[in-house]
């Protein structure tokens, strides 16, 4: 893998953040980011655009769910 990533010019290291909140029913969730100042990208900020995007993800489960597409698979532009 590493070959790999040095063949298409990816780093070999990344550094991510751990962004730790506290949702409406308690539950903690534990997001990664690479958005690194906490001062610019506080928690609160995280934690209202996770909220943002929950609805959407929840639909691609839908989607991916109705449309079996898990069970395909391609590696051109058209198949996908």
């Amino acid at each position: 893998m590493l070959k790999k990533c040095k063949k298409l010019g990816l780093p070999q290291k990344i550094t991510v953040r751990f962004v730790r909140v506290r949702l409406s029913t308690g539950e903690i969730e534990v997001l990664v980011t690479s958005l690194l100042d906490e001062k610019q990208y506080t928690a609160q900020m995280f934690k209202e655009l996770y909220n943002l995007r929950w609805g959407v993800e929840c639909f691609y489960g839908v989607l991916k769910e109705r449309l079996k597409l898990e069970n395909l698979s391609g590696k051109t532009v058209h198949a996908v």
